[in-house]
């Protein structure tokens, strides 16, 4: 009977602090007496996804709620959800300003992230409210805070929000953050509709030769075949002779952007490129039309395709030796050049995952993880890694009955994975 009472009471306080119903607070307040004890329900007491009655207060903008959450009951400003969400990164997500300035104002974490490494900041910058962007710059947020979105800069970048890049830059935003998930805002700009937005990054410093994710900044211009946008990129001082894949030598697969451009059959930038190339060794007639005859070769398109297999086992091996001598962090690199080559390969990004793991970066861990829960769902290495990744950001729950049994707050159910000793594909994820 008193667990029934206390589960109804646990309910009620959550309930009143979701609806906004401040005199049922104080009701349940008198009900239970005591002060800690009403506090520690209020923290404790959580919905699937660990919103406690202050995230709801937030999410809904119950200022009033929120006031008496965390001035009269001392409820934790900064308490977060399963998924690492504090009240203000809560309030920021739902566009509640208002209650975002108040959490502020009362001296809320503004640098604390969630799961994905995502900010107060990062989450301003994509809805384009400058505001709030002014105020958390000017309470010291950190403008290069990494994500797997990566920095607010280049969030904003991929959702073209221009009036956020445009502040952030102004505010000293680096134009060429590096990220081993997460494309240069350049590039973002390049796929662009709005020409305003690449001239705005190049003379803002945006470097035009800096490879991104396994291209040049040319090579990714060339296949989309905009001349204007190749034309601003050589203006700009972009080397038209600079190989894709971060130009490794051990892949000779490489191709420099005219090729990018007859790949995609993109006629009008080759033309553009074809004067400032250096002639490639390979091709016999070092003309447009036998670069692109060359190139389309049945013989030399097996070729290449051969070329990026062998590339594959090359920086698989490269990654897993790595990995052996305990350097995660050069195990990541050589992961991610794989990664760039094959995007949709499933064992890299495991791989990456567990490195990421090693290096302490949850965040990275978990995005890997569940790339690979999407690409093989079937595969029980994908979920033992996202399982991984959740217990370095503290959210398993509990063990029970022989099965790891963890939440995944992206999806609406439970997954049960068998953990006996006796299964050999979980004796080998353990060695």
């Amino acid at each position: 009977m008193y667990i029934y009472i206390t589960v109804i009471a646990d309910y009620t306080i959550h309930k009143a602090a979701a609806l906004g119903e401040l005199e049922l607070l104080h009701e349940m307040e008198v009900k239970i007496g005591d002060a800690d004890d009403f506090r520690r329900r209020c923290e404790f007491c959580r919905d699937y996804f660990g919103l406690t009655g202050l995230h709801f207060a937030a999410a809904k903008g119950f200022i009033h709620i929120c006031k008496f959450l965390i001035h009269k009951i001392k409820v934790d400003i900064n308490i977060k959800t399963d998924i690492g969400d504090s009240p203000l990164l809560v309030a920021v997500k739902s566009k509640r300003i208002s209650t975002a300035k108040y959490l502020i104002n009362r001296g809320a974490d503004i640098t604390i992230a969630n799961s994905k490494g995502m900010t107060p900041l990062h989450y301003a910058a994509e809805q384009g409210n400058e505001e709030l962007m002014e105020i958390l710059l000017s309470k010291g947020a950190d403008i290069e805070s990494n994500s797997v979105n990566g920095t607010p800069l280049q969030y904003a970048a991929s959702l073209e929000n221009l009036d956020s890049v445009r502040l952030l830059l102004e505010h000293g935003a680096n134009p060429n953050p590096v990220s081993l998930l997460s494309p240069s805002p350049l590039f973002y700009a390049i796929y662009s509709p709005s020409h305003e937005f690449l001239e705005l990054l190049l003379k803002a410093g945006a470097n035009p030769n800096m490879n991104s994710c396994g291209a040049s900044p040319l090579s990714c211009a060339a296949m989309i075949g905009v001349p204007r946008v190749v034309t601003s990129l050589l203006a700009a001082g972009a080397n038209p002779n600079l190989l894709s894949e971060n130009g490794n030598e051990e892949y000779k697969g490489c191709l420099k952007p005219i090729e990018q451009a007859v790949s995609m059959g993109r006629l009008d930038v080759v033309r553009i490129l074809f004067p400032l190339t250096e002639r490639i060794p390979v091709y016999p007639d070092w003309t447009i039309r036998g670069i692109i005859n060359y190139f389309h070769y049945e013989a030399v398109e097996i070729k290449r395709e051969q070329n990026k297999e062998d590339y594959l086992r090359f920086v698989d091996q490269k990654g897993k030796d790595a990995v052996k001598r305990k350097d995660y962090a050069t195990a990541v690199k050589w992961f991610s050049e794989g990664i760039y080559v094959d995007p949709n390969n499933a064992r890299l990004k495991s791989n990456r995952s567990i490195c990421w793991a090693n290096l302490n970066e949850p965040a990275f861990a978990l995005y890997d993880a569940e790339e690979c829960v999407k690409l093989r769902p079937d595969w029980i290495k994908s979920h033992y890694r996202e399982g991984v990744a959740w217990m370095l950001l503290k959210v398993m729950h509990y063990i029970k009955f022989g099965f790891y049994i963890f939440r995944r707050p992206t999806r609406c159910r439970v997954e049960q994975i068998p953990l006996s000793p006796e299964n050999p594909k979980f004796i080998y994820l353990f060695n």
